[in-house]
């Protein structure tokens, strides 16, 4: 464990100068990090592999967690990325906005589907879709979306932009979204092919539709939970020696920050 430790911190030191998109102190989570990166690694060759949930309580590392894996691997594939937000969490489907204005974004470049096609289509449910393209501005959803339809035209879109270079998508907070967000991300999650996949973080909240959305994934196989833990006594003492090397903590000092971060140090 200690070699496999110094051998991804020297890694990380070196993939990520200049880039990184976490680029404060981070300290210990060896073995997720493992669990996940052999994840992503079976993804990238093609080997059988399932989408993480990232999951632990607030503050304790999930986003610092997620965003040193996609330091490592960020030119490997494809990102799209979505963060949701509680004030936003009454507000139908928006979480997939950016997912949405990235993929157009994507069509556009790629010209694997004709983008006018995709404008038409897509504006049947996001009508500003087509000001989207050009500027940012919000969508105004239209209502009684069929979200059968609207799975199926985002599958096929990932699936055919996926063929050229696999793709990663990142969704932050699903404790946060909507039943509809979910309801979907849960369709497309089961109709994209195996050249997508996703990482996922959430709180720990009791919360029925996402415990639906875990359970349902998990049972068929497609998505694998991490439970991130609080940081022990030892692991606090290890993150304050490695944050400031040339001081010395008394016992009690590390005592009164285990005790007053609440063990979460990010």
């Amino acid at each position: 464990k200690d070699i496999y430790e110094v051998s991804l911190e020297r890694l990380n030191e070196e993939q990520n100068k200049g880039r990184q998109r976490f680029n404060s102190f981070y300290f210990g989570r060896y073995e997720e990090l493992k669990q996940i990166e052999s994840a992503i690694n079976n993804f990238k060759n093609n080997l059988e592999f399932q989408s993480i949930l990232i999951s632990g309580e607030a503050g304790i590392g999930k986003s610092a967690l997620a965003n040193v894996v996609l330091d490592n691997i960020s030119d490997q594939f494809t990102l799209i990325e979505t963060q949701c937000y509680q004030v936003e969490e009454k507000y139908d489907f928006r979480p997939w906005k950016k997912v949405i204005s990235d993929l157009s974004y994507l069509i556009k470049n790629e010209e694997l589907i004709d983008i006018s096609t995709w404008k038409e289509v897509m504006t049947l449910f996001f009508p500003n879709l087509e000001d989207h393209l050009h500027k940012e501005k919000s969508f105004d959803l239209a209502e009684n979306i069929p979200l059968s339809r609207l799975s199926e035209i985002i599958s096929e879109s990932l699936n055919l932009l996926s063929n050229s270079k696999k793709l990663i998508l990142v969704f932050e907070d699903i404790q946060w979204m909507d039943q509809l967000s979910l309801d979907l991300l849960s369709s497309v999650m089961l109709n994209v092919t195996s050249n997508c996949m996703f990482l996922l973080t959430s709180r720990n909240e009791k919360k029925r539709a996402l415990d639906q959305f875990t359970n349902s994934l998990n049972q068929c196989q497609l998505l694998t939970t991490i439970h991130l833990k609080p940081f022990t006594l030892n692991e606090t003492q290890g993150f304050i020696d490695k944050k400031m090397p040339n001081h010395s903590i008394t016992k009690q000092g590390i005592n009164n920050v285990f005790q007053h971060t609440g063990v979460n140090l990010f």
